[in-house]
C-alpha cells in the first residue's frame, strides 16, 4: 500500500511531467502586439483564414502604385525585381520552408522619406511580411485611425538571433545561422531573411501600417481581419504593450427584474402614510 507521502510525490512528479510537456503560452491576452518569426526559409504566412495578401508579382516595377491588394499606398517606395536583397521564391507565399527557385517582385522603401504607409481596406488583427536583407534600422508602426497602436524596431530580431539557437512555440530548435542569407540564392549571408508575424491581442486592431528605415525590403505582405494564433513552428520574439487602449467600460448594476416606477410609487405611498400617521398621533395628544 502506498503511503500518503509516496502518493504526494507521485502527484508532484506527474504534474511536473505534464507542465514540462505542455507548449508555452501561445499568445498574450493584454492589449498590444505579439511578434513571432516563422521557421528558417519560410517565406509566407501560415494563416489560412480571411486573408488579404500582396506578392507584387502582377505590379509594374518602378515607383509604387497608388493601391495594392491591402489598400491605399502613400510615401516613397519602389517595386523591384528579385535580387540578392529581396524577392521571395516564386509561389512561396505559404508556410512551407522554401529554398532556391525563381525570384519574385518585392517592395522596398525609397528616398527621400524612406517610409511607406498602407491604409487598409478593413481593420486587421494580423500582419505578416517576408523581411529580407534585414537591418536594425527598419521600423514598423501600426495605427488605428490617428492613434498609434504599437511600434517596433527590428533590432529586437537582430538581438534574438545573436543567440546560437532559438526555440519555437512547439519546442523545435532552430540554428540562428539558418536565418541569415537569401534562401533563394544564398547571397547576403550577413543579414537575416525571415517571415515576421504580428498578432494584435487583447482586443487591439489596426487599419494603417507604416514601414520605415533605409532599405526596408519586404514581400508577401498579408493581413487578416480575424484574430489569429501563432503556428507551432513560430518563434516568439517579443510582446509590445499597446498604446492608446480603449477606455474600460463603465460598471453597470446588475438587472434586478423589478419595475422601478412601481417601487417609486410604493415609496411615495409609504411616505404619505407616514406623514398622516405622525399627524394623527399629534392630534390625539
Amino acid at each position: 500500500m502506498r503511503t500518503a507521502t509516496s502518493l504526494t510525490a507521485s502527484v508532484i512528479a506527474i504534474s511536473a511531467l505534464v507542465l514540462a510537456s505542455a507548449p508555452a503560452s501561445a499568445i498574450s491576452t493584454e492589449f498590444g502586439i505579439d511578434i513571432y518569426m516563422s521557421a528558417p526559409t519560410v517565406q509566407g504566412t501560415a494563416v489560412t483564414s480571411d486573408l488579404t495578401s500582396e506578392d507584387f508579382n502582377s505590379l509594374t516595377t518602378g515607383q509604387c502604385p497608388a493601391t495594392i491588394q491591402l489598400g491605399a499606398v502613400s510615401g516613397d517606395c519602389n517595386v523591384e525585381t528579385a535580387g540578392d536583397y529581396g524577392g521571395a521564391s516564386a509561389a512561396a507565399n505559404n508556410a512551407a520552408p522554401t529554398t532556391g527557385g525563381v525570384g519574385s517582385n518585392y517592395m522596398s522603401t525609397a528616398n527621400p522619406s524612406q517610409e511607406v504607409a498602407f491604409d487598409l481596406t478593413a481593420p486587421a488583427k494580423y500582419l505578416g511580411l517576408w523581411w529580407s536583407a534585414g537591418t536594425n534600422s527598419n521600423n514598423l508602426e501600426l495605427y488605428k485611425g490617428d492613434e498609434r497602436v504599437a511600434s517596433m524596431t527590428t533590432s529586437s530580431i537582430i538581438t534574438l538571433l545573436q543567440n546560437s539557437s532559438v526555440t519555437s512555440v512547439g519546442g523545435s530548435n532552430y540554428d540562428s545561422t539558418d536565418y541569415f542569407g537569401n534562401p533563394r540564392n544564398n547571397a547576403d549571408t550577413s543579414e537575416p531573411f525571415l517571415y515576421i508575424n504580428l498578432y494584435a491581442t487583447g482586443g487591439a486592431s489596426f487599419d494603417r501600417v507604416v514601414l520605415s528605415g533605409g532599405g526596408f525590403e519586404f514581400d508577401n505582405i498579408t493581413t487578416s481581419a480575424l484574430a489569429q494564433q501563432p503556428a507551432s513552428g513560430e518563434v516568439p520574439i517579443e510582446f509590445i504593450p499597446g498604446e492608446n487602449p480603449p477606455p474600460a467600460p463603465s460598471p453597470t448594476l446588475p438587472e434586478t427584474g423589478l419595475d422601478m416606477s412601481l417601487l417609486l410609487g410604493v415609496g411615495a405611498i409609504a411616505l404619505v402614510a407616514g406623514i398622516l400617521l405622525v399627524r394623527r398621533r399629534g392630534a390625539t395628544r
